[in-house]
């Protein structure tokens, strides 16, 4: 596969994951969300300010995308948790 210009295209490149905030502004803002899997706003702005959605909420995230027609993988969710873990690791 090659792009406009030419050149090879990587088809196994992933494309660079979505910010935490631009997820829960695509599913509808963190209002939306935290009602969706019953939890408060506030705990969901607090994963929007640590960059990072703790494991045991990915199915539910993952399946209120899914009833808005929007794709998330639990990949993207595991790229935002091992980057959250590597910042703190090095604080």
């Amino acid at each position: 596969m090659h792009n406009v210009q030419g050149e090879p295209v990587n088809t196994l490149a992933r494309p660079k994951a979505r910010t935490v905030a631009e997820i829960f502004k695509e599913m509808g803002g963190s209002a939306y969300v935290a009602a969706q899997i019953g939890e408060s706003e506030n705990t969901v702005n607090a994963w929007i300010r640590r960059k990072a959605i703790p494991p045991k909420y990915w199915r539910s995230i993952v399946a209120v995308a899914r009833a808005k027609r929007i794709f998330l993988g639990f990949d993207e969710l595991l790229t935002h948790h091992e980057q959250r873990h590597s910042e703190a690791c090095n604080e």
